[in-house]
């Protein structure tokens, strides 16, 4: 059960993220088009192309919603009286020992990752932040192994990453120094105020342009 849950979870929020970037339009495209949007909570900025999509979105955030926080629900009510189980000491209290149990329970990423996808179903449905439904598609990294993979590849070497940039910055300030001082006219508007902002401007502009000053 828990595991047909968590995959009509799934099929859910895709379903509600494509729906969502499909027909959650600017307020000002159905102005212009003489049409006339809800807009539900007073929101000034996003509107829905019709009352059908509006229900339609509502309808599939509430079975998510349902779904995720029955399984949040059941999850808890399994786990924590395990883990309160496996506190041994007879002289703690029992409300130290559930605080203790659902803080273990929250250490869990693959529970506190749900939590977070039920908490941003609630905020697109009770808030009207409908936007917010596009993040129930990152379940897909949560419950595909080969995303998941994907993610501890690029996770695992993130010291040496780290490092490494840290270096590319290193060698860029020196080189926005030696740009700021001698070069300053080759270099143009980047480097016009000191050689923080020239270092910013490289790292920006540089990526997407290739080396200023050459």
């Amino acid at each position: 059960m828990m595991q047909r849950l968590l995959n009509a979870a799934l099929l859910l929020g895709v379903a509600i993220a494509l729906h969502v970037s499909t027909f959650l339009v600017p307020k000002e495209s159905l102005s212009d088009a003489g049409e006339e949007g809800s807009a539900p909570g007073g929101s000034q900025e996003t509107v829905w192309t019709s009352s059908l999509t509006e229900r339609v979105a509502f309808s599939m955030g509430g079975v998510y919603f349902a779904c995720t926080g029955l399984w949040v629900a059941l999850t808890i009510c399994i786990r924590v009286p395990l883990n309160m189980e496996a506190q041994h000491d007879a002289d703690i209290s029992v409300t130290k020992r559930t605080s203790t149990g659902v803080l273990l329970l929250l250490q869990d990423a693959y529970i506190s990752w749900r939590i977070a996808l039920l908490c941003f179903c609630g905020g697109a449905l009770f808030w009207s932040h409908f936007w917010l439904f596009s993040f129930l598609m990152l379940d897909f990294f949560c419950q595909n192994t080969l995303l998941q993979t994907n993610v501890k590849a690029v996770t695992a070497p993130f010291r040496s990453l780290t490092m490494t940039f840290l270096g590319a910055v290193i060698v860029t300030f020196c080189y926005a120094s030696i740009g700021f001082h001698w070069y300053r006219p080759e270099f143009g508007d980047y480097c016009n105020h000191n050689v923080m902002t020239c270092t910013a401007n490289i790292l920006y502009q540089g990526t997407r342009n290739g080396i200023i000053g050459l």
